[in-house]
């Protein structure tokens, strides 16, 4: 058999017509559609005839005609394979250009925050973390946030909205006031939000460091007491 008498068989079949229908199309008899399906014929002169039946060109008809069976595919396999090719190509562009979406998300916030107000935002938090004590670490675990994006916080180069809420609980504000420190369209609005946010955490350190002066405080005669308590045991044992 030759590559066109398998590639005619195989195009009748995905057609779902029987012989007799594919030969009435272009004027033959079953008999004769039958043996050039079976290969026992080489139609040179029906070559033309043939081709357009398939969609290929006469050239192609031709050089499956000379070709043995299974030694090239058909021309409608191939383009399967290539539709099944393109269907998966586009969808990894597809998924590509999704994370790419992403990834400028990223970058967007790592290196295009100039917002006054995420700049004040991180000065806000910068400010209350030395009133604490804590290392970038250990203010980082408080945000639930990579320990390297708290210095891009703090310096105002990343935009604190996705963690927002976890930033208002740390500095003890409400979040309403964040988001309008960060959404103020007129430098009004902002600098009267990031009055109001300076001196909610001005307040918040100062209480804190009057309770830190408390504690101290009481850790110093809680001591005092046990010095005495030492002393006056050893007077008695004298």
């Amino acid at each position: 058999m030759n590559g066109l008498a398998l590639t005619i068989s195989r195009h009748r079949r995905k057609r779902g017509i029987a012989q007799t229908a594919a030969a009435a199309e272009v004027g033959w008899t079953q008999a004769k559609w039958s043996r050039l399906e079976q290969g026992q014929s080489k139609p040179y002169k029906d070559v033309p005839v043939l081709a357009e039946w398939l969609g290929i060109s006469v050239d192609r008809a031709l050089k499956l005609l000379d070709s043995p069976a299974g030694v090239e595919k058909d021309l409608l396999d191939l383009q399967a394979e290539v539709a099944g090719l393109t269907d998966l190509a586009s969808d990894a562009l597809g998924r590509i250009e999704a994370r790419l979406e992403r990834l400028s998300a990223i970058v967007d916030e790592l290196v295009g925050s100039d917002h006054p107000g995420a700049v004040a935002v991180g000065s806000a938090l910068r400010q209350h973390r030395a009133a604490h004590g804590w290392s970038p670490a250990e203010l980082s675990v408080e945000l639930g946030v990579p320990a390297a994006a708290i210095r891009w916080i703090e310096e105002g180069t990343f935009s604190p909205w996705g963690h927002r809420a976890a930033i208002a609980r740390v500095l003890g504000v409400e979040v309403k006031v964040l988001e309008a420190v960060l959404c103020g369209e007129s430098a009004e609005d902002i600098e009267t939000s990031v009055v109001a946010l300076q001196e909610r955490v001005a307040v918040g350190s100062m209480m804190h460091a009057d309770a830190a002066r408390n504690v101290e405080i009481g850790s110093q005669a809680i001591t005092d007491v046990a010095e005495s308590c030492v002393a006056a045991k050893e007077e008695v044992d004298r």
